[in-house]
């Protein structure tokens, strides 16, 4: 599994999970398939949007501290360490914000 793949599905374990806590009131989550131009090839794309100003990264934080299993820990030092990856996830999902709503 290579770091693209496993970042991938980390995210969408990080998004599972916000989406079924209360910090993910008002997540949607739009589905379908990309295109990548590079490789020619075709990925699921699950992306997130927000549409509520309450978001706090602290709020997905706390999340991934308390119930992101040791496996998906692991997984995350093979990504590149856990702290980038999580870095990563909340830039995405605070880069869908409107500007207002980023606290």
């Amino acid at each position: 599994m290579n770091s693209a793949t496993i970042t991938e599905s980390l995210v969408r374990e990080i998004v599972r999970l916000v989406a079924t806590s209360p910090a993910g009131q008002g997540l949607l989550l739009i589905g379908g398939t990309r295109y990548r131009l590079l490789d020619r090839s075709h990925r699921l794309s699950t992306d997130a949007d927000y549409h509520w100003d309450g978001f706090h990264a602290r709020s997905i934080t706390r999340i991934l501290d308390t119930q992101v299993d040791p496996d998906a820990a692991s997984n995350m030092k093979l990504a590149g360490g856990g702290a980038m990856v999580v870095d990563e996830v909340i830039r995405i999902l605070m880069g869908l914000l409107p500007p207002a709503a980023r606290k």
